[in-house]
């Protein structure tokens, strides 16, 4: 048989084995394999995606029989991996720093894209920095995680030491118990139990300060990857489908845990796997990172932050630690027939080509020679550069330029002179330092230097290199051009940045393909944060407000798609908690690489949108307070029509009381239907308190008369099912103050404890006693300084209110009534009030508990003055009266009580018709006594009147307002104020006061 033949049975028998062969291997395939995935905790939403590939059978469909092993104690789930017990396991950071410390580790897939574990604490205690925990105890675990803690502190420019490090539980029972301020801990776990016993947590999170971490990672050993990498790619696939059916399916895959061996037994609940699975979405970001995905620049950080702690190495190597999962494709049958294929043309090819081949190579290398030869001459004959040839101490023996106008010299005037003697001498030092360094090193230098020309002063680039002789070729370049533009750039750029920072605008560019993200210096400052940290996409989304988040996500992505433009407000939260409000715009590009950017700009809007709010509180208030004002101005008028009902009825009331006809039970009906319209009169007065419409100044005062005042009117406006207890003393010193501000505070502090009574009703407690402020209280109340106080207390047992409610409740236009219900301003006014007094006001509360207002009001040692008794006797007179007023019933019953005293008394009810009687008779009356207010002119007016017309004549105003702020000067001619409803006795005392006096004023 010729050797021919045997050659074509040999491939003819290989291309008709592979079939069997490719058929033996994938039956084999398909049995599957026993392997265990080892987890580093117990079983918990943490590992779902697992589950869920188990579950629903990806595991199966890719020739995998799984063992989903939970951890068990303290032992080691690195090390059950290393040492057989397990295939595959999940680790967080720990699995980086195994590896950079020896061990033959091998990063899988990326599930959690930011590593949950944060420092924790509670939000009640407002520690919100790594500087508020100077000083105080923190619960750190193993030292991996402390030294990812130092380097957070170390870019907080916090020391380490100042950190009150203790053992770690593994509880949460001591942070909760206020035992230590901050643990470690995962956000999707210990944070949840916090959550779950009523205390709100506080994450102080690293990634805040540029430490960003993996999370959990699937991994496994060397020796599994080089033994079975199609069993590795097939572990990496089912596991993402796992999690991409866990992720949408999350109450099926709770359903599952919960059914698993130790969860209920552990007190796991579904309330609790539910938080867990909320939690762990924004770990891993699985609407803008594909899951597994991993970042090489990511480990490399780590791992330098790992090395600037100590823990390992500085000349690490992440050589072989991160794996690529290569596509599943099965092209096996194809690749038989294209061995085969090719095998048979090959050797027919090789066979028949071969002479050929050898016999053009000869020529062709000819005329590569000469070709090269040409190309290198036309190159120096195209290129702006020009070539000098020197000696190892830089003496000129050749020169190659392809524009002689470029040489600027003769070439006599340089051949055979040193290349530094030609340049000035700054450059002469430079070329010569070069020329030492090149032929010490052999390798190329370059410099920049400057030389004059005939076209003007001008920049050069000199690249000096070495050949293999020794000789050296320097290679000039003029960049003139090229120095000019970077110049103008420059200028440009620094034009730019000012101008973003005078418009507080930033620049950030994302490249949605690689998910590197760059921000301009202005959008650092935005951010608040230092430019030593380097931003990441994943940090960016951080910074945006938690309740912003998922709308610039959604935005973002649709940008990123082209399918809508990205333009919105929105708000960002700074490291150290400050809320800032930006405006951002992006547009989409394509960048030399066909990778979309998303390149935009964000403005920083805070002072506008503040502005804005501010605006609208001021709008707000402003229609507030006129409400306000017209409720003042109606309640006023009430008030004052209602004195005028009462002036007749009290003065004929009085008038029969006085009468000795009236005897026995009529002369009882009648006191007590005159003591009911004494007691409209005060209802009265207390409503012109309210409405403002009273006197208001500053003066020296006991409040006892001022509170009763208040809840007598109080008692008037609560429902009846709400008792009204109250505790006065009577050993209290005077406050510098205005009744009615007195009045405001209990009416508001009332209405708002019988609101919180309702329906049921309760009990209401006023109370006014002397207190004593201390040291202690003072050091946690500022405004309140050590010394004696008058204190209100105003005590409910109503529904009572949680801290987030105390602490807005003294917020303007705050209110937890129903629309329509309350205006959000009562306790806003108090707390007003107070503070222009010097004092404070201290509120106790808790929910079904009630609540305690304590209002403390700073004494002073002015006494108030000293009322002027009314004088029992000599009310009788035989003067000349003109009485004015409008009010016919009030003008008749004065007059009767005037004459019944024995006064000369003629009325008129119109203004005007009063000044014609005086006009007509001067000398005819000794007093005016007129109503303030009247259908054709005013008290005021008539008082100047009458002292054109009859000069030093006394007037008396009265009125159904108790103002004296529009009566003139009682100094003048306006005398004395009658506030209605008034007596006989008032009316005659205030007559005779006044008659008295003018006619002690007339003698002297």
């Amino acid at each position: 048989m010729s050797r021919t033949v045997r050659a074509f049975s040999i491939i003819l028998i290989t291309l008709l084995a592979f079939p069997l062969l490719a058929s033996s291997a994938y039956a084999e395939s398909r049995r599957l394999e026993p392997v265990t995935l080892q987890l580093k905790w117990y079983h918990q939403f943490q590992f779902a995606g697992f589950y869920a590939a188990k579950l629903k059978g990806y595991y199966r469909d890719e020739g995998l029989d799984v063992t989903i092993r939970e951890r068990i104690g303290d032992e080691d789930h690195l090390q059950d991996v290393i040492q057989g017990v397990a295939e595959y396991g999940v680790s967080g950071p720990e699995l980086l720093y195994g590896r950079l410390k020896g061990l033959p580790l091998v990063a899988l897939a990326v599930i959690f894209q930011h590593s949950p574990y944060v420092l924790i604490t509670r939000a009640k205690d407002n520690i919100r920095t790594p500087a508020d925990l100077s000083g105080k105890k923190v619960m750190i675990s193993d030292a991996l995680e402390r030294n990812m803690f130092i380097a957070m502190f170390k870019k907080a420019g916090v020391p380490w030491d100042s950190i009150n490090i203790v053992k770690h539980t593994r509880s949460v029972n001591e942070l909760a118990e206020g035992k230590v301020a901050a643990m470690s801990g995962y956000m999707t776990t210990q944070g949840i139990s916090l959550k779950l016993r009523g205390i709100e947590p506080y994450y102080i999170k690293p990634i805040d300060y540029g430490i960003d971490c993996y999370g959990d990672t699937l991994f496994t050993t060397e020796e599994e990857l080089k033994n079975h990498p199609d069993r590795v790619d097939a572990m990496i696939r089912a596991s993402i489908r796992g999690w991409e059916y866990a992720l949408s399916h999350e109450n099926e895959v709770i359903d599952h845990i919960l059914t698993l061996p130790g969860v209920k037994e552990r007190g796991i609940t579904r309330t609790r796997l539910e938080l867990e699975a909320q939690a762990t979405r924004p770990a891993i970001m699985p609407q803008l990172i594909e899951i597994g995905h991993m970042n090489p620049a990511r480990w490399n950080n780590m791992a330098r932050l790992l090395a600037e702690t100590g823990l390992v190495s500085p000349d690490f190597s992440l050589e072989g630690f991160m794996y690529s999962p290569k596509v599943k494709l099965d092209y096996t049958p194809y690749y038989i027939l294209a061995a085969a294929v090719l095998l048979l043309l090959g050797i027919v090819f090789i066979v028949t080509r071969w002479n050929k081949q050898l016999k053009k190579s000869v020529e062709a290398r000819t005329r590569q020679l000469e070709c090269s030869t040409k190309q290198i001459k036309a190159f120096f004959q195209a290129s702006p550069d020009i070539m000098f040839f020197l000696k190892p101490d830089g003496t000129i023996f050749g020169y190659n330029c392809g524009d002689p106008t470029q040489l600027y010299l003769k070439p006599e005037d340089f051949m055979g002179r040193r290349m530094q003697d030609l340049l000035p001498a700054d450059s002469a030092r430079r070329f010569k330092e070069a020329i030492e360094l090149i032929n010490t090193s052999g390798e190329m230098q370059t410099f920049e230097y400057q030389l004059r020309v005939p076209a003007g002063l001008h920049w050069f680039e000199a690249r000096l290199v070495k050949a293999k002789d020794g000789d050296l070729a320097t290679i000039v370049r003029n960049i003139t051009d090229r120095k000019i533009t970077d110049s103008s750039l420059r200028e440009q750029a620094a034009r730019l940045k000012r101008a973003q920072e005078i418009s507080q605008l930033g620049f950030i560019e994302w490249n949605v393909d690689t998910n590197e993200i760059f921000w301009s210096e202005q959008t650092y400052r935005i951010f608040g944060v230092s430019e030593d940290i380097p931003p990441t996409f994943e940090s960016t989304i951080e910074r945006v407000h938690p309740d912003d988040r998922d709308l610039v996500v959604s935005r973002l992505k649709l940008a990123s798609e082209g399918k809508q433009e990205y333009d919105i407000d929105h708000r960002i939260v700074t490291p150290a908690g400050e809320v800032r409000y930006v405006h951002g715009v992006a547009d989409l590009r394509t960048n030399i690489n066909g990778e979309r950017l998303l390149v935009g700009t964000m403005h920083d809007i805070s002072d506008r949108v503040k502005a804005e709010e501010q605006n609208a509180l001021l709008e707000s208030q402003l229609q507030q307070a006129q409400k306000l004002e017209t409720l003042g101005t109606l309640a006023g008028g009430i008030a004052h029509d209602f004195n005028n009902i009462l002036s007749p009825l009290i003065g004929y009331l009085e008038l029969a009381l006085g009468d000795d006809a009236v005897k026995g039970d009529l002369k009882e009906y009648l006191d007590r239907a005159y003591q009911s319209a004494k007691r409209g009169a005060r209802l009265a007065k207390q409503i012109l308190l309210f409405s403002g419409k009273s006197t208001q100044r500053l003066a020296p005062c006991y409040l006892q008369e001022t509170v009763e005042d208040a809840l007598e009117l109080l008692r008037a406006t609560i429902p009846a099912n709400i008792e009204l207890k109250k505790e006065i003393s009577n050993d209290c010193p005077p406050v510098m103050t205005d009744p009615i501000q007195i009045h405001q505070i209990i009416m508001n502090l009332g209405t708002n404890a019988a609101h919180a009574m309702r329906p049921t009703g309760g009990r209401l407690t006023v109370s006014l006693s002397e207190a004593t402020v201390d040291r202690s209280v003072s050091a946690q109340r500022p405004n309140l300084k050590p010394g004696r106080y008058v204190r209100i207390t105003v005590k409910d047992t109503g529904c009572g209110m949680d801290e987030k409610t105390l602490s807005s409740i003294f917020d303007p236009f705050f209110t937890t009534k129903p629309a329509g219900e309350g205006t959000g301003l009562g306790l806003a006014v108090v707390h007003g009030i107070v503070q222009k007094h010097g004092g404070d006001i201290i509120v106790e509360s808790a929910p079904d508990r009630g609540t305690t207002f304590s209002v403390y009001l700073p004494p002073t040692d002015k006494l108030p003055e000293k009322k002027e008794s009314s004088p029992t006797t000599n009310l009788h007179g035989r003067e000349r009266i003109l009485l004015v007023d409008d009010e016919e019933l009030i003008a008749e019953v004065s007059k009767e009580m005037l004459e019944q005293l024995g006064y000369q008394v003629t009325i008129c009810t119109a203004g005007r018709a009063a000044l014609e009687k005086l006009r007509n008779n001067p000398a005819g009356f000794d007093l005016v006594v007129t109503d303030l207010s009247m259908h054709d002119i005013t008290g005021s007016e008539l008082a100047r009147e009458i002292e054109s017309i009859c000069p030093g004549m006394p007037v008396i105003l009265t009125s159904g307002y108790s103002v004296q702020g529009d009566s003139g000067d009682l100094n003048g001619t306006i005398r004395a104020f009658l506030a209605k409803p008034f007596g006989i006795r008032e009316l005659a005392a205030t007559i005779r006061k006044v008659l008295d006096s003018s006619v002690i004023k007339a003698r002297t």
